[in-house]
């Protein structure tokens, strides 16, 4: 980004050579130029974040949160659902699961794996396993022949 404060430079040089009254109303705008890539960097500069203070009983509750969402997914997406979630599972008045399932379930059933994996509730063997059937299965579904910027 070199070249452009190099610009900036030539320019106020030139216009201060060549017209010194409009130099002045000039000066702040080739400053900013001439400054800009510093200031592109520093607003670039990640915003670091202080690690929330947990206690342990908060901690405790996040954990059995996500081991109860980890067994949603283990319960559910199995070889008899060709690994792909359930829309939903309603327990009451009796238990059902929903046999239809969307790409937002499927994405979040692909991130619980690698929670799971994370959480060290799953190997990484069995990560593999879970990931690659789910991803077998969707290359097994019937694609439609036609995609909507052919159709406009």
């Amino acid at each position: 980004m070199w070249f452009g404060p190099a610009i900036a430079l030539v320019g106020a040089v030139s216009l201060g050579l060549m017209q010194p009254a409009r130099w002045v109303v000039a000066l702040p705008f080739f400053v900013l130029w001439l400054v800009a890539p510093s200031i592109a960097w520093w607003i670039s500069l990640p915003i670091e974040q202080p690690a929330p203070e947990l206690s342990v009983e908060q901690l405790t509750l996040l954990h059995r949160i996500a081991r109860k969402t980890w067994h949603f997914f283990e319960t559910f997406v199995t070889a008899e659902e060709n690994w792909l979630p359930p829309d939903n599972f309603q327990e009451e008045p009796a238990p059902a699961v929903a046999a239809r399932t969307s790409p937002t379930n499927i994405g979040l059933s692909l991130l619980a794996n690698l929670a799971a994996r994370d959480f060290g509730y799953l190997s990484l063997g069995r990560l593999l396993e879970r990931t690659q059937a789910t991803i077998d299965t969707l290359h097994r579904l019937e694609r439609p022949s036609r995609t909507f910027l052919q159709l406009v």
